[in-house]
C-alpha cells in the first residue's frame, strides 16, 4: 500500500462515524435508480453485485430495495467501516 492509499485508509479508519453522520439507509435512491436500469442492461436480475468501497453497507438498503434478487457483495479497506456493516447486516 502507497503513502496515499496509508493516510486514505487512516482517515477513514479515524472519521468512520462522521463520515455516515446524518445519512439515511435510502439517501441514495434516485442515484440507484438510474443504476438499476443500466445494471439491468447487461446482467439478469438475479446476477450478482460488487459493492467496492461499501463503508458500512450504505449503499445496501437502496440496492435491496431496486435490485431485490441481485446477490450482494461489499467490500472496503476500512476495517472500522467493515465492524459496522457487518454488525448491522450479520446476514451478508
Amino acid at each position: 500500500m502507497d503513502l496515499s492509499q496509508q493516510r486514505t485508509k487512516a482517515f477513514y479508519e479515524r472519521n468512520a462515524q462522521t463520515y455516515l453522520a446524518g445519512r439515511d439507509a435510502h439517501f441514495l435512491d434516485d442515484q440507484i435508480k438510474i443504476f438499476r436500469d443500466y445494471f439491468l442492461k447487461y446482467q439478469p436480475e438475479n446476477g450478482e453485485l460488487l459493492d467496492i468501497g461499501c463503508a458500512n453497507g450504505l449503499r445496501y438498503p437502496s440496492l435491496k430495495l431496486f435490485l431485490p434478487f441481485t446477490h450482494y457483495t461489499g467490500i472496503d479497506f476500512t476495517q472500522t467501516f467493515i465492524h459496522m456493516a457487518q454488525a448491522k447486516y450479520p446476514n451478508l
